[in-house]
């Protein structure tokens, strides 16, 4: 393995536990863990914005993003 072979999954691997990292709480129900971050809707259109998915309370919370704005929770 060359060394900027190695650079890059090193950083691939820090970038990934980083983006999975969450707070513990007692409260939080795991069967949303596979959904936190945000998603492009299948079969919308560009306009559509993305579907995000964010730990709240004992759930999440469901908002849409829209040109890097919040558009609707």
């Amino acid at each position: 393995m060359t060394t900027q072979t190695l650079t890059k999954a090193l950083a691939f691997v820090a970038a990934l536990g980083a983006a999975l990292a969450q707070p513990a709480t007692a409260q939080q129900d795991s069967r949303w863990a596979p959904f936190v971050g945000c998603w492009t809707p299948a079969g919308a259109g560009d306009d559509a914005g993305l579907l995000c998915f964010r730990p709240a309370g004992a759930g999440v919370e469901m908002f849409n993003v829209v040109g890097g704005e919040i558009t609707a929770t």
